[in-house]
Order: structure tokens, then sequence, then C-alpha cells
């Protein structure tokens, strides 16, 4: 495998026929197979560069022109005609800002042989040239990702060009040896609701028959403060194996930035008292809740997933992965492409987005090996079932090995595996609780790798409930396991018991009066002004004018 930048390679030659020829034949002569990336053209370099290329390759590639686009909207098409490379991308097509300065080829129409991956408004980006024994990806782009570069952004398809291409040559060179998620798990997450036949727009019967109709699973983002509120009728479509509606987490009481203070007591008093309702929910309903939390309004501080890591929870999803801390762990590119981020106290912190047009987002997380997440509020119903089923059979379009399952069960397989020189799978966890899966027909012996903050909190690991021996280092956990064909195991760290003790402090009356009126409003909100666009556009006009800048419910 070689890969160099178009500048490297014309400083290299120096723009000599004399030098290339040799070079080229001394390269491929090399190997019995070859796999050559080459990017980063400028208009400088270009034709030289293609010159060097057509001596190999097809003498016709020193025809194509560097065109730089300067158009403030781009059009990117990912061919259909090369499923393998393009794995979830296949046929998507989508438009991005050109905040960087995209490049294209012309006339490459005129070169057969030549296989076009990716084309921005209608120029090649990304081509494939396969002779022989040997491979050659052209790429147009003259940026490539930095991924220690700091960043906030989520929508990385504005980023496209920077790390997409990469991927798909460094994959499909190295196949297995890469890192790859087995499976990719969805589903779709409704924060809000509590558990009534009806919340807003929100029919749980008619949720629960549309998601066994549409084959996919929901997810009720409860509110802790409403554990009391489920009724006997509503409980039923959420217990029993075949359930295809789940809950989580959200929040506690659910104020404005509740999960934002840096304040350690009162994080760890949220966190113990969400899930003392929730652990009396269950006791009440037989609902069982996995430890997930998806934070109110999105708000998070780094010491919040301190106190959930604390608090047993095995991870959090959210729309924003920045916290709200001006001394913040600053997230670089690798944090972002990660399958999840593991910067907040190793707890991981899983991203979720909204249905899109396009969806392009969602293909780009499976791509990337995350689980699909996507996340609404009830007015997202108003219409009725046809934009879930709409957006579900647009998911399942673009990616039909695509596993629908609960929140904390999605997050649990979420993994990720590559296979060693000596035929081991390594496989890397995020969560602390995991499941690991042996898709092949014969045993595989796996090496088990984890990032830990703080690797001696470690107490123990164990599979299928069966202490196992494990290794503790600078990097993280590491531990082997020996799956039979078809097998599974369930994978637990245990960690050492927290230092914090609930101070058993009860809640102001004041504050209590408070989150009861906050929560009394947005259910009135949610489930009468909401029906009348009129009514709920002046009930939040005379809201801002009563709250003066205060919290919101």
């Amino acid at each position: 495998m070689l890969a160099v930048s178009a500048g490297t390679l014309d400083h290299m030659l120096n723009g000599s026929p004399i030098r290339n020829k040799p070079f080229w034949s001394s390269v491929l002569a090399s190997y019995e197979h070859l796999y050559v990336y080459v990017y980063g053209f400028t208009q400088e370099n270009c034709s030289r560069v293609l010159a060097s290329l057509a001596d190999v390759l097809c003498s016709r590639l020193s025809h194509l022109r560097l065109n730089r686009l300067r158009c403030q909207t781009l059009r990117f098409t990912v061919s259909a005609s090369h499923p393998a490379l393009t794995e979830e991308l296949t046929g998507t097509q989508f438009d991005s800002d050109n905040r960087f300065g995209d490049s294209g080829f012309s006339g490459l129409s005129e070169i057969p042989g030549v296989e076009t991956i990716v084309t921005i408004n209608q120029l090649a980006s990304f081509i494939k040239v396969e002779r022989e024994s040997y491979t050659f990806f052209v790429h147009a782009t003259e940026q490539v990702l930095d991924l220690d570069e700091a960043t906030q952004e989520t929508e990385l398809r504005h980023r496209f060009s920077h790390f997409v291409p990469q991927l798909m040559f460094l994959r499909h060179a190295f196949g297995d040896r890469c890192w790859r998620s087995p499976r990719t798990y969805a589903n779709f997450i409704i924060d809000d609701p509590y558990l009534r036949p009806r919340y807003g727009f929100v029919n749980m019967a008619q949720l629960a028959k549309n998601a066994v109709k549409n084959d996919f699973a929901a997810t009720i983002a409860l509110i802790p403060w409403n554990y009391k509120k489920t009724s006997r009728a509503t409980g039923t479509l959420f217990r029993g194996p075949d359930s295809r509606l789940s809950i989580c987490m959200h929040g506690c009481d659910h104020t404005e930035g509740e999960f934002g203070t840096r304040d350690v007591d009162k994080l760890h008093s949220l966190v113990a008292l969400a899930s003392k309702r929730m652990d009396q929910h269950e006791q009440r309903t037989g609902i069982p809740c996995e430890k997930v939390m998806v934070f109110p309004q999105g708000v998070f501080s780094a010491a919040a997933m301190h106190a959930l890591k604390v608090g047993r929870f095995i991870a959090a999803a959210n729309s924003h992965l920045d916290c709200e801390e001006s001394d913040r762990p600053q997230l670089t590119f690798r944090d972002i492409l990660d399958v999840a981020v593991m910067s907040y106290s190793s707890l991981p912190l899983f991203s979720r987005r909204y249905p899109s047009e396009d969806g392009v987002e969602f293909c780009l997380d499976a791509f990337l090996n995350k689980p699909v997440l996507s996340v609404e509020h009830h007015g997202f119903f108003k219409p009725g079932y046809k934009p879930i089923e709409a957006f579900v059979q647009r998911l399942q379009e673009m990616n039909t090995d695509l596993t629908w399952t609960g929140l904390s069960s999605a997050l649990m397989h979420s993994t990720i595996e590559k296979r060693l020189n000596d035929g081991t799978q390594m496989c890397r966890l995020y969560c602390r609780k995991a499941i690991i899966v042996n898709r092949l027909s014969r045993a595989q012996s796996y090496r088990i790798v984890r990032q830990e903050e703080d690797p001696c909190a470690i107490v123990e690991v164990r599979a299928d409930g069966v202490r196992v021996t494990h290794r503790t280092d600078s990097e993280g956990l590491a531990f082997d396991l020996e799956i039979e064909a078809h097998g599974r195991r369930s994978v637990e760290i245990v960690y050492k018991p927290a230092e914090w003790t609930a101070t058993g402090t009860r809640a102001s009356m004041s504050y209590t009066l408070q989150v009861w009126w906050r929560r009394t409003l947005s259910e009135l909100r949610d489930n009468y002004l909401c029906k009348n666009d009129t009514v709920l556009s002046l009930a939040k006009s005379l809201k801002h004018r009563m709250m003066n800048g205060r919290v919101a419910t």
C-alpha cells in the first residue's frame, strides 16, 4: 500500500519524464499486489503528476484538468456501482457548503476504464483505475483531515472530501485488518412522553403497532419526575421480549440545564434520585430501564459525565457532543469520528440526530461504525405515522443490514473489530456492559480492549457472570475470550464502589413547586395547546413575557 501526496510525488520526480518510468517500474515490480492513493492536487502540480500517472495507467489521464469549485453549495454524488468500496454511502446524493474550497477533475468522461467513485457538481473528485495486479485511487482534494484538529462540528458532510475517500481506500486496501463494526444498530428516540395511552401527538398503542409493521424500535426518553404516571395498559406495550418499545432516562426533573452544573454534590444527587425513581418505576410496572442518559436540552458538563459513570450508567446519548464548560475537554476529529466520544471519564457519549431529508449524516454514522440514533419529539407525529414510516424506510434503503433494537441493546452491541496477524480478532468496547457476537461458523479467539481514564479503578471483568483475567496499563483495559461458533458473550466491567454517597438532603419546597409548575406547563402545552397553532403561539409569547428570560419548560 502506498499513499502519497501529489506534491511529494512531484518533488520526487521533479517533473522529469526520465525519472518517472524507472520510479514506477521499480515500485510496481516490488509488489505482487499494490494499492496506491494519490491526493493533494494543486493547479501547480496537477498536470505534471497526472502525466506521471498516465505513463503507467492510461495515457489519456493527462487530459484531465483540475477545477477549483467556487460556488457556495456543492452537490456530492457517491457511485452506486461500487458497493464493496462505498459501503453505507452507496448511491447517496447530498448538498454541502463549500467551506474549504473543494476541487474536481474535468474531462473524465472521455477516458474508458477509469471509474468515478465520487463526483462534486458533476466533476470527478475521487476515481479508481485498475491495471493488472495494482489499483490506483486518485483524489482531487488538496486537504486531508487532521485528526488532532480541535472541532465542535457534528455534521461531517462539510468535511466529506477530507476523510471519506481516504477511509474507503484504507478499508479496500486492508480489508478485515481495519476496524469495522460487525453490524449496524439503530433506534428512534422520542424525548419527554410519559407512559400513558396518549402524550401529545404520540399514541403509544399505534406507535407499538407501527414499530412491528415497519420493523423498527423506539425508545421513550422518560423524565424520571414522571415515574408514577405510567398507566397499566400502556405499560404492557413495553414489557416482554418481543416489545419494540423501551425506555431510558431523560434527565431527572428536566429543569433547564440541570446537568450543565459543575456542582458535584448536586450532580450526584440528581443521578441518584433519577436512578431511584426508575428503580421504583420498574418495581411497580415491570418495565426495565437501562442506565442510559439523554440530557435535557442537550446540556451537560464533564462533571455530569463523571457522575453518571460513578452512578453505574453504561452511556449517554446526546445531540451535542461538547459540554458547556469554559474549560471543557477539547474534542478533536479523532474523538468525533470514533464510535462514541470517550473523553469524558471514559463514559461513552453517543451522538443522535434529527431526521433529515437526505439522511446523509445517518449514512456517515453507519459508515463510521456508529449506531444510527435518531431523535424527535411528539410534534413529529402531528401528521400521523407516515413521517416515521418514510424515515425508517429511507434508512433501511440506505443500509439493508440495519438492525433495529432497544437503545441500551444498540449501544452495548456497538463494538468494532479487526483481524490480527495471528488470526485473533481484536474487539474494542465502549460501554462498561457489552455483548460480543461471533458470527463465524467456527470458534474464535478474541482480544478485548477498552479505553479507560482510570484503569486502576477496575475491580474485575466478568463474561456471562464469570470472572475473567484482565490486564490494565496506561492505554486502558485488555482481556482475552474464546467464543464458540455463532456464540455470544455478555461482558461487564466492574469498578470500585463510588467514594461519593448520597447525603439524603431533600429538595426545598420552593424547588419542588417550581419543577411541578414547569412540568405541568409542559404537559399542558404538549397535550392541549399544541393542538391549535394560534393558541400555542399566543401561549409561547405570554410565557416569554412572564418568564422574562427565565427557565423554559
